[in-house]
């Protein structure tokens, strides 16, 4: 029996204060003239919106809720069952919040175990011509012959695709399509993104609350995490986006009073992220979400492998806001220059999103909703510049594992 989810509370704090506005025409506006009830239509205005985003999200999540479970029960199917395993070609949530299942053959026998694994929820199951294991091989393969050849400013990034089962590669020049599919691979579960896309990391820039920066750039706050530094002891501090600084630069909020400072990098591999040591008494972090006023479920995350392909996904950045989509791709390369001039880098096991996000969104929460609470995915890192919006993340699994910071 499941247990009931807890619903989420929407909290905006609206502070409400007598004021006067000076007309062009030399009039004075104030409370005695409605200046203060404009006011607080405005702000009821905007905590009815935010009400109504919420609540329109929330359904979402409900409606996925069975999905979800269903998913994770086959992944254990897959794991356990090696009929299962040896013809898995991938699993998706479709447009109807169903959790559809690929496999490559129509053995009722292997059907059955998924059907009765997974019989608590409804699943489709489809037969495709790929195995999930396939379909890595091959994007893998791709990444490697990528490495020092002039398709590294040309590609984008390489994913895999479980709804298309397929590879796919985005590229900023089509018309090297045919070039690619000679010198790189010519393999048929290959499509090319017939659109210009171009990558590049989210720089961002300092608003009023919740950001931190550096000499150079600002960034959104990602989620609190601590760690233990060189010298053994406990630090706390903040996790954001790693292109951009530096280790040993200070850290600072709007308005430059001092935060911390810039302790603990990683750009390459699976990773864009950089961990800022709170120094000061002044500041601390919370998990009360941005934007939205939900509350982090304190010390959880999402694990890679309980991320699924359609799922649906939040991000917080300082530019758009909350923003809401659902996941394309679980493990994608991508390509990108971390400022104009410098080499591309090439990242691997991104996860990619049709979230909207954008320049001054760097290092921004990416969460979900899992049994009714919500819990940190990731953060956000990069997006298309041209053709259809489309996000990155960093996965909070690689960061936790690979650096040793935690969510508190």
């Amino acid at each position: 029996m499941r247990k009931k989810r807890n619903q989420m509370k929407a909290f905006l704090l609206v502070s409400c204060m007598a004021v006067s506005f000076v007309m062009a025409d030399g009039s004075v506006s104030g409370a005695e003239s409605g200046g203060a009830k404009a006011l607080q239509a405005m702000g009821n205005a905007s905590e009815k919106a935010v009400a109504e985003q919420v609540k329109a999200f929330q359904k979402e999540d409900a409606l996925q809720r069975d999905a979800k479970d269903a998913y994770a029960e086959l992944m254990d199917v897959v794991e356990e069952s090696a009929d299962v395993e040896k013809h898995y070609a991938g699993a998706y949530i479709d447009d109807d919040n169903q959790l559809v299942v690929n496999l490559t053959t129509s053995s009722e026998k292997v059907q059955d175990i998924v059907q009765e694994k997974t019989e608590s929820q409804e699943v489709a199951i489809q037969e495709k011509k790929y195995t999930y294991d396939e379909l890595m091989g091959v994007q893998r393969k791709i990444a490697d012959a990528i490495a020092g050849t002039k398709y590294i400013e040309i590609v984008s990034s390489v994913g895999v695709s479980q709804k298309d089962n397929a590879v796919v590669v985005r590229m900023s020049d089509p018309s090297y399509a045919d070039d690619f599919r000679k010198d790189i691979c010519d393999d048929e579960c290959v499509q090319i993104g017939m659109e210009p896309y171009k990558i590049s990391p989210d720089k961002t820039y300092l608003k009023p609350g919740g950001y931190i920066d550096n000499p150079s750039f600002s960034y959104s706050i990602g989620w609190r995490g601590w760690r233990i530094n060189n010298a053994g002891n406990y630090t706390e501090g903040l996790v954001t986006a790693g292109h951009g600084n530096k280790v040993g630069e200070k850290a600072k909020t709007f308005g430059g009073h001092l935060f911390g400072k810039f302790v603990k990098r990683r750009f390459g591999g699976n990773l864009d992220t950089t961990f800022v040591q709170r120094t000061s008494d002044s500041f601390d972090v919370s998990n009360t979400i941005k934007f939205s006023g939900s509350l982090l479920k304190a010390g959880y995350y999402v694990r890679s492998a309980n991320i699924c392909e359609g799922q649906k996904v939040y991000k917080v950045g300082m530019t758009t806001g909350l923003t809401e989509g659902k996941v394309l791709k679980v493990s994608n390369p991508v390509y990108y220059r971390e400022y104009d001039g410098a080499p591309y880098t090439y990242f691997n096991d991104f996860v990619e999103a049709d979230y909207n996000s954008a320049g001054g969104d760097s290092g921004g929460l990416v969460y979900a909703d899992v049994g009714g609470a919500y819990r940190i995915m990731g953060n956000n890192v990069c997006s298309t510049t041209s053709g259809p919006k489309i996000s990155n993340f960093v996965k909070a699994d690689n960061i936790i594992n690979q650096m040793e910071i935690y969510p508190y």
